[in-house]
């Protein structure tokens, strides 16, 4: 798709970000509203915000700070500036940016959903993963996140990259996939590599997703439980058994970035590479939603040691990551989209490094 085609992206995300930028500033103004000031800590406990959840609090002020919608005074409390009260209606915006963007209907109403019961997610009244997979059917309720403009782009081309891979090969194509979930870039692997021979290994921390991969990818793929916050190798996987490693939007669950990385690094050989879709951490309109979603069990260690340390973010910027990459004995070679096309908005991108 041309990028002439395209040109609506930035505006979708600048919408999305200002709904959820609305919804906080409410949320904050209902505890602490102009001219009355709070601790952070006055502000969770007016919310009853479950102690697993402070992080995202935390998060939200520094973000809602930055953005100028809720001040923060030099004794360190905050209050909500005034709220605009001729905004435009967040429902239609809501539901035009989300398919503005590919989202299924279903993800605007979850998205919708998720904002208005803000202070039950925050109190654990209700959890996030009960409002996206309201029929209880996870697989079929993450697919609809595989669809949306973004992805769809960053598959295409992640499969388009394989299949070149596998062009380079004598014998089968090495694969090793980390965090493989719901299968989305494991189908676009696939469909890149066509009828060319591999040996693909699907992997995921949850048997649950193993199980489901092998009913949907059959014998095509071998399956194993890895989990990119211990030794790679130490678990099972083969030092430089990989021509390529697939690990898609998986490097923001690690405790530490760079250890990670380093034990990915064992998987391949000097010719391998590593191609990681992944978000980065310049956008903020997924995380109200889905902040909960990102540290299962609200584990605030993850990043603490690496450069999202102290940050309260959960993804790595796009220049924290090559840092990350080229502490970890790593070179980046390619980075989609590239920078000027209005695929940049939604801050998803693809990385392809190789050993130094």
């Amino acid at each position: 798709m041309p990028d002439s085609a395209l040109t609506h992206l930035p505006h979708a995300v600048r919408r999305f970000d200002e709904i959820a930028l609305r919804a906080l500033t409410r949320l904050i103004a209902g505890v602490a509203p102009a001219g009355r000031p709070r601790t952070a800590g006055q502000i969770m406990a007016a919310l009853g915000v479950a102690s697993r959840h402070e992080w995202i609090v935390r998060r939200w002020l520094q973000v809602l700070t930055t953005e100028g919608t809720v001040r923060r005074d030099p004794g360190g409390r905050f209050d909500a500036a005034a709220l605009d009260t001729a905004a435009p209606d967040d429902t239609a915006g809501l539901d035009r940016a989300c398919a503005e963007l590919g989202y299924p209907g279903q993800m605007a109403i979850f998205y919708r959903t998720a904002l208005a019961r803000l202070p039950e997610l925050l109190r654990d009244e209700i959890m996030a993963q009960a409002l996206l997979f309201p029929d209880g059917d996870l697989l079929t309720s993450l697919s609809k996140d595989q669809h949306n403009v973004s992805n769809t782009y960053l598959n295409a081309a992640m499969g388009h990259l394989v299949a070149r891979a596998a062009a380079t090969r004598t014998g089968p194509l090495r694969v090793v996939e980390l965090g493989g979930g719901a299968g989305g870039s494991t189908a676009a692997a696939l469909d890149g590599l066509g009828g060319a021979p591999a040996d693909y290994l699907f992997t995921d921390v949850s048997r649950f997703f193993t199980m489901s991969a092998e009913d949907r990818f059959g014998d095509r793929l071998r399956y194993a439980l890895l989990d990119i916050n211990a030794d790679l190798v130490a678990q099972g996987a083969v030092p430089g058994g990989a021509d390529v490693v697939i690990a898609a939007n998986v490097l923001h669950c690690a405790r530490h970035a760079g250890r990670s990385l380093r034990w990915i690094r064992s998987c391949w050989p000097p010719a391998g590479c590593w191609w990681s879709p992944r978000r980065s951490a310049s956008t903020t309109w997924c995380s109200p939603p889905c902040s909960s979603c990102c540290r299962p069990g609200g584990e605030p260690q993850l990043g603490a040691g690496d450069r999202r340390g102290g940050t309260g973010r959960v993804f790595l910027t796009g220049r924290e990551l090559p840092a990350e990459l080229a502490e970890a004995g790593l070179r980046p070679i390619l980075e989609l989209p590239r920078a000027g096309s209005p695929l940049v908005a939604p801050a998803q991108h693809l990385f392809v490094a190789t050993r130094l």
